[in-house]
């Protein structure tokens, strides 16, 4: 497996702080509240910079829906099957 540079690890780490305010916004205030300004003001980060790793505040918002599934899928996963419905 190839190792992640410095510059990529960065980016990285960015992009999940992107997510992360996004889903603190919309979590605390609601989507209407979720702009690309609040976002860069919660992760001290400039709103043109934004851009940079999602193209859209469209974009940021399916990212976000896109990790919920796939977090919902990984614990659902982890279910004992056996279990009755109820």
């Amino acid at each position: 497996m190839d190792e992640l540079t410095p510059k990529q690890r960065r980016q990285l780490r960015t992009k999940d702080a992107i997510l992360d305010a996004a889903r603190q916004i919309i979590s605390e205030d609601g989507i209407d509240k979720l702009s690309m300004r609040a976002i860069a003001d919660r992760i001290d980060y400039s709103a043109a910079g934004l851009y940079e790793y999602f193209g859209s505040k469209d974009e940021i918002i399916t990212a976000v829906c896109l990790q919920g599934d796939q977090r919902l899928r990984q614990s659902m996963g982890r279910v004992d099957i056996s279990l009755p419905p109820m």
